[in-house]
């Protein structure tokens, strides 16, 4: 047998128990015929197969299959909610339905211990938490997928947050990883009619997202790359990072206080000119993607606040994307052309940024 085949058996094997948790959970929510189309019925219980044909089949009316599905990946816990809020960004090749969907999967655990948090960051910052800080709040703000943020106060008076990685979750997430790409070659082996989605290249994609996501001395990179992007900028305000309190599993910022982007009631409570928000966001997105080209990959509200002045507030800074130089420069000509009604220009940048296929009679 070739070492390929070897260690496919091995990663299987290993993974049989994450598989038959992932199956149970598919039956558990009508979703069979998913199990069938990828040929992962030999991981379903016994019972299933004393169920007649159609009954193992059979749809619940009651919810729709893009529900059900919503559903099925918020109980398959942290991988599997990032995984459908990746395709929730996806409209160009995930159907609206899904993508509406996805869009409102939950990215909430339940919390891990507060005196696991604090033994974290007493390991990762080799300090007792009392030296660190004079008051930590045991409850958390918030508990994701990836890691939970406790709000403290330094000694120096600075209102902090310190977002803690989830214990084991790396090891959580590379177990996952291996079953979606597993799932991922049995899309395009048995699901022909699925070849349009690029199943390999979507969790490739997702992958590199999700290890940046766990790295938090990359995000405070990113953190502190936005802060200078955008330093006195009237539009947006980027939190402070405590870099010498900042590892790995471990990261500080400062507390920002403010309400959610899309709570369109409390902002309107707030008096907050509404339209007025809506051009400097678009401000702010067009400085990131045209002007600095490093811009927030990962658009979903909660990472966005607006504040009692009125500017709009970032708070995480796990996914970003990075524009070439060469790109920028055909991306603003493009706007260019397109604010002059330019047409040649646009039939240029078109070319340059390879909308146009080969076989196009560019006269």
């Amino acid at each position: 047998m070739k070492p390929v085949g070897l260690f496919q058996i091995r990663r299987t094997y290993k993974n049989l128990g994450r598989f038959r948790d992932i199956v149970n959970v598919f039956l558990k929510h009508g979703l069979g015929q998913i199990i069938e189309g990828l040929e992962l019925h030999q991981y379903a219980p016994i019972r299933w197969w004393y169920k007649p044909l159609h009954k193992r089949l059979a749809r619940e009316e009651t919810v729709s299959l893009p529900e059900r599905l919503r559903i099925a990946l918020e109980e398959l816990g942290p991988t599997f909610i990032k995984f459908g809020q990746l395709l929730s960004t996806r409209p160009d090749i995930v159907p609206r339905e899904y993508v509406k969907a996805f869009d409102s999967l939950l990215d909430q655990v339940p919390p891990f211990a507060s005196e696991q948090a604090r033994q974290i960051i007493e390991s990762e910052l080799k300090s007792p938490l009392s030296e660190l800080v004079a008051k930590f709040h045991d409850a958390p703000l918030a508990a994701a997928s990836i890691a939970q943020v406790h709000r403290a106060t330094l000694w120096s008076g600075e209102e902090v947050v310190f977002k803690v990685r989830r214990p084991g979750i790396q090891e959580v997430v590379k177990q996952d990883i291996d079953i979606l790409h597993r799932v991922a070659d049995l899309i395009e082996r048995y699901v022909p009619d699925l070849a349009f989605l690029n199943a390999r290249g979507l969790v490739e994609e997702f992958q590199q997202v999700i290890q940046e996501e766990m790295d938090f001395l990359r995000e405070a990179e990113n953190a502190s790359r936005f802060k200078a992007n955008f330093e006195g900028s009237k539009e947006l305000y980027v939190p402070k990072v405590f870099l010498h309190l900042t590892t790995q599993q471990v990261l500080v910022m400062e507390y920002l206080e403010g309400t959610r982007i899309d709570d369109l009631d409390k902002l309107r409570e707030a008096g907050v000119d509404l339209d007025k928000l809506a051009r400097r966001g678009s401000d702010v997105l067009f400085k990131m993607i045209l002007t600095d080209g490093f811009f927030h990959a990962d658009p979903h509200p909660g990472n966005f606040l607006i504040l009692s002045n009125g500017q709009l507030g970032f708070v995480d800074f796990g996914v970003v994307g990075r524009i070439r130089e060469d790109l920028l420069d055909a991306m603003g000509s493009t706007f260019i052309g397109l604010l002059n009604r330019d047409y040649d220009a646009l039939t240029r940048q078109s070319i340059n940024l390879g909308f146009v296929p080969d076989n196009v009679d560019l006269e």
